[in-house]
């Protein structure tokens, strides 16, 4: 018996360049900027190629290192009405102002400092793409806590993805997505287990395609009402500015396999689609393609 409504799939694409080792080996460290970002051509195109939505949470305070630089690289990308568009920020990148080093963990920051930064990334976000709601946030690291929350809730946003199920607020009685004083909207990275090991945030490099199949399919026989799968475009060029074939593949063949079974499947991009749903840890029974992408354990705010 077919279930009534298909699974939303989310691909989550955190736009951003890396700190690398530049703030502690400042002045000599160098953060990667284009570098970083030369995959987005490829993820814009392969998700046009098959008709995919994406959801782009997009990294502005690297701004503080780069000015203006990369945000013109990477307007043009956004300007695609396949793709959602929401803010995403790492704190550290502020050192490059203030040469005073900052957590960048938002759980570990003041409400005051988040306000702050969410100001800063979303002015120059809106800077690039002054006619596209922003609605959806997601914090570096996947980190999240009672102040971020408060301080979304402050600037009118609707929708966080941040934490991974099976770790956040374990011990409270919430479904997923999490309902953060009726106001805010917490949708978590679906995870799941390796046999052995424990969980794994579902990302395009860090799963195999067997193992994203097997995923999707307990996911859909589980009757979940959907999957959010989060990628980098740094994780499909190598150090040499080289496409990395292996990664590319994956993520065409996750696209294509969503379209091939679009009785079952659908691409999604609007987070208000979601509905409340109870937790659910998948399972694979692989050892494969480890993920070097593991989410940190979410502390409790409550």
């Amino acid at each position: 018996m077919s279930r009534p409504n298909k699974l939303k799939v989310y691909i989550s694409v955190d736009v951003e360049p890396r700190i690398c080792q530049s703030i502690s080996h400042f002045p000599i460290g160098k953060p990667e900027g284009f570098q970083a970002l030369y995959g987005l051509e490829y993820v814009c195109n392969t998700l046009r190629k098959h008709n995919a939505l994406g959801l782009f949470f997009v990294e502005t305070l690297h701004h503080h290192y780069f000015g203006d630089e990369l945000m013109y690289h990477v307007s043009p990308f956004l300007q695609d009405k396949h793709f959602e568009i929401g803010l995403h920020i790492h704190p550290a990148w502020t050192f490059f102002k203030t040469k005073q080093k900052i957590s960048d963990d938002c759980a570990n920051l003041s409400f005051p400092q988040l306000e702050n930064y969410i100001d800063d990334g979303l002015s120059q976000l809106k800077k690039f793409i002054p006619d596209r709601s922003i609605r959806f946030f997601r914090s570096g690291n996947l980190s999240a806590g009672h102040n971020l929350f408060q301080a979304l809730i402050k600037k009118k946003f609707q929708y966080i993805s941040t934490s991974s199920m099976g770790y956040s607020y374990a011990t409270k009685n919430y479904h997923a997505p999490y309902v953060i004083d009726e106001k805010l909207i917490d949708i978590p990275v679906t995870t799941f287990q390796r046999r052995f090991i424990k969980n794994q945030i579902l990302s395009i490099t860090g799963v195999s395609t067997l193992e994203k199949k097997l995923i999707l399919n307990q996911a859909y026989d589980k009757n979940l009402d959907f999957v959010m799968i989060i990628t980098h475009p740094f994780e499909f060029v190598d150090n040499n500015n080289k496409m990395i074939k292996g990664n590319c593949k994956r993520l065409d063949d996750l696209c294509l396999f969503i379209a091939k079974n679009n009785d079952r499947f659908e691409f999604c991009h609007d987070l208000s689609l979601l509905k409340p749903c109870q937790d659910t840890i998948l399972k694979t029974p692989l050892l494969s393609s480890i993920t070097t992408m593991v989410s940190n354990k979410i502390n409790e705010y409550y």
